[in-house]
């Protein structure tokens, strides 16, 4: 790991997980979303993107509270808080960019590790000289304890779990390298979470919503496949990778009386190439093209609702019922410049390019950074950034949304400084502020999102 994720990892009281001293960092607080997914310096959930290995995500944190990954694999565990370059889209909030480590070209090792939380298994070698490869998964225990325990809610809680919480991951990859220059990976990622409980009418949730008395369940998974081609020099670096990803997620409430089901199928396409042109300019160019297909069957009690709506819990709307599909295609691109004026004092300017089909939007987003080593214990940094994310999908597409949303808009101002007065402690402190934009709420009155 590098020396920014091996702090994380050694968080006290994290067990070695990265998503749990995630929200020992300023500026990132958990929230009631699923597994308390990190709002970041002011923006929601929902306002940040995942890439893994140079591609997007689905997601990399558990339902349930910890991340997907082995912690053995973590090469780095990355946040993008605010302002970050023009290399990353989709995303007014922040960026999570992490890199799992390369298989070690050893011989073959089995290592096995278990705790009250979680077991699982990695197996890792090499084949001949240019070749290695690791495979690893991970289930959760706690869940097999509690259901051995016989443990359940008190009586007075009308409530019984028929599945508590668990979830599995797994990672693999293959490294071919082909000369000193060469590289080749194939690598597959994967989870699940899953869950069933019976609500009785004396439960709180049914005392909310009498809708949810019954059975409930809640099932997610994802499951993606990646191939990615790395040459790399003294003075150039290109990188070209093609995606899959299906997700499912299927949730029930009342014994089925209602559900949500959708699957999503995404292909990816990524390129980025940088050039060193002298030791005091580095360029740096990439596409991206997305096609996603969303196939959805849905019976539920729906309104448009949106995290500015503090009644969504109790008023749930009228049935809808609906079986259809969507495509939605999108392209980026970015142009960046990296710029050393001085010993010291690096430019950066950049610009990222985006278009998608369904709103028929296209933006253009200039940002720009800098950092200045004053002195050998004392860095100053400075960013600022225009930024687009396409609305989710269920705001959108017919009946639950509207098509004539626009993208929201973020634009973020970022200057921070980090003082190190001595080899084994620093200290840094970031000042941000955002301007938000073209926010998607809700409108009760027809029953609709608008900007």
């Amino acid at each position: 790991p590098t020396p920014q994720t091996r702090k994380l990892l050694e968080v006290p009281g994290s067990f070695g997980d990265p998503l749990q001293a995630i929200y020992s960092l300023p500026g990132v607080v958990p929230t009631e979303e699923a597994g308390g997914a990190p709002a970041v310096r002011g923006s929601g959930p929902e306002d940040n993107a995942f890439l893994v290995d140079f591609l997007p995500a689905s997601y990399i944190f558990h339902d349930f509270g910890h991340s997907i990954f082995n912690e053995n694999l973590i090469r780095e565990f990355g946040l993008k808080a605010a302002g970050f370059g023009s290399r990353y889209g989709r995303a007014t909030g922040a960026v999570f960019d992490v890199s799992l480590r390369d298989p070690r070209a050893e011989k073959l090792t089995t290592t096995i590790d278990a705790s009250f939380l979680r077991a699982g298994a990695l197996l890792e070698g090499g084949i001949g000289e240019t070749q290695s490869f690791y495979v690893a998964g991970r289930f959760s225990v706690i869940d097999k304890l509690l259901d051995a325990a016989g443990f359940q809610p008190d009586d007075e809680d009308d409530l019984t779990f028929d599945q508590f919480p668990k979830d599995h991951d797994y990672q693999a990859k293959y490294l071919w390298r082909l000369g000193s220059h060469h590289r080749v990976e194939v690598s597959a990622i994967g989870a699940r979470d899953e869950a069933a409980a019976t609500f009785g009418a004396r439960s709180d949730d049914a005392l909310l919503d009498p809708g949810m008395t019954g059975r409930a369940s809640l099932e997610r998974e994802f499951a993606s496949e990646s191939l990615r081609w790395i040459f790399e020099d003294d003075r150039q670096r290109l990188q070209t990778a093609v995606g899959h990803l299906h997700e499912s997620r299927l949730n029930k409430q009342g014994d089925g009386a209602e559900f949500l089901d959708i699957d999503t199928d995404e292909w990816t396409f990524r390129s980025q190439y940088d050039y060193r042109i002298s030791t005091a300019h580095t360029v740096g160019t990439g596409v991206e093209y997305q096609s996603s297909n969303y196939d959805y069957g849905i019976r539920v009690r729906y309104r448009s609702c949106s995290i500015f709506s503090p009644d969504c819990e109790t008023d749930k709307g009228e049935l809808t019922v609906a079986n259809d599909e969507q495509r939605i295609e999108t392209t980026d691109a970015f142009l960046e410049d990296i710029w050393t004026l001085t010993p010291g004092l690096v430019l950066t300017i950049g610009v990222h390019f985006a278009r998608n089909e369904y709103l028929e939007e296209s933006h253009t987003e200039p940002r720009i950074a800098a950092q200045w080593q004053l002195n050998p214990a004392l860095e100053l940094r400075a960013s600022w950034g225009n930024y687009h994310q396409l609305p989710e999908i269920d705001q959108i597409v017919p009946i639950f949304g509207n098509v004539a949303l626009y993208s929201p808009e973020a634009t973020h101002y970022v200057f921070g400084a980090t003082y190190k007065p001595a080899a084994l402690w620093s200290i840094t402190t970031d000042i941000y502020y955002k301007e938000l934009d073209k926010v998607v709420v809700d409108v009760p009155e027809p029953t609709l999102y608008v900007n």
